[in-house]
């Protein structure tokens, strides 16, 4: 009969450590396998985002939210009570506060709030443009880009003698928007644009009337 012996004259025996390595082995070819298949879910992922969470400028929106109003004014007056946002406290029911530089390029923290929101909502976008007292321009980006773009713009246009006209337009896309598109939240930011806007003209007499001799 043969036996055979190791390196250090053990004859006829098993090494007690090759039970204990040989569960080593298992447990990293185990971690392994997870960690290939981590690899694969991840760039599966990746891939799904490629199509969908894709940069939307340039494209149509996929809806638009809009609100015009005219009254009896200047753009310089009313220009000036929209960016005073040190005082929106005093009178702006939907934007609460807009921390920034208004400036093209620059990024704002603006504070929200509508009626189907149980808190204030914190959008950090960026000027697009700023020019008074005519427009004032922003682009916002939720998340990631292509997730949920908007591009929130005020105009501000003389429209008669003595007349402006204010409109306050919110342009939706990405991937979001199309969940958004029919969920009764256009109705919501809507209404949000009017009491708004509706206040905005409000300040705007109640200063006119209060310069006049």
């Amino acid at each position: 009969m043969i036996r055979h012996s190791d390196s250090y004259g053990n004859r006829g025996k098993c090494s007690g450590a090759e039970p204990i390595l040989q569960k080593i082995g298992l447990r990293r070819r185990l971690v392994m396998q997870i960690f290939l298949w981590g690899i694969v879910l991840l760039m599966g992922i990746g891939g799904a985002g490629v199509l969908f969470l894709r940069s939307y400028d340039g494209e149509a929106a996929v809806y638009v939210v809009e609100h015009r109003v005219r009254f009896p004014g200047t753009r310089e007056a009313a220009w000036e009570i929209l960016t005073r946002a040190d005082l929106f406290h005093d009178w702006n029911p939907y934007v609460k506060k807009m921390e920034g530089i208004l400036q093209p390029g620059e990024m704002l923290r603006v504070t929200i709030v509508q009626e189907n929101w149980k808190l204030p909502v914190v959008v950090r976008p960026k000027i697009v443009t700023a020019t008074a007292p005519s427009v004032l321009h922003w682009h916002g980006s939720i998340l990631v880009s292509g997730f949920l773009e908007t591009d929130h713009s005020f105009h501000f246009a003389e429209v008669g003698e003595g007349e402006v006209e204010f409109v306050q337009r919110e342009e939706f896309r990405g991937w979001l928007a199309h969940r958004m598109k029919d969920n009764g939240s256009q109705r919501y930011t809507f209404e949000a644009f009017e009491r708004m806007d509706l206040a905005l003209v409000e300040r705007v007499r109640e200063q006119t009337s209060q310069a006049r001799p």
